[in-house]
């Protein structure tokens, strides 16, 4: 079984617009960490979920299907 990943989606119209994978790992030996974030726009929404992602967003379809299922749980959610 896949862990559950933190994914931040943006959402504008029932439609997701972004989504950014969170990476928990810390700074390597020396290295600051960089961090960089999404940030909802005016008529947007932000939500931060635990989800699987699947291991090759590039296929054909994966994609769609991943933010089919990102907007469904956020209507479950509610």
């Amino acid at each position: 079984m896949t862990a559950l990943r933190r994914v931040i989606v943006i959402v504008e119209q029932g439609r997701v617009v972004g989504t950014q994978i969170v990476e928990e790992s810390g700074p390597s030996a020396g290295v600051p960490a960089v961090t960089a974030r999404l940030r909802a726009g005016p008529a947007q929404t932000l939500h931060e979920l635990h989800v699987q992602v699947p291991s090759d967003l590039s296929r054909p379809g994966e994609r769609e299907r991943f933010h089919a299922s990102l907007v469904e749980k956020i209507a479950g959610n509610k």
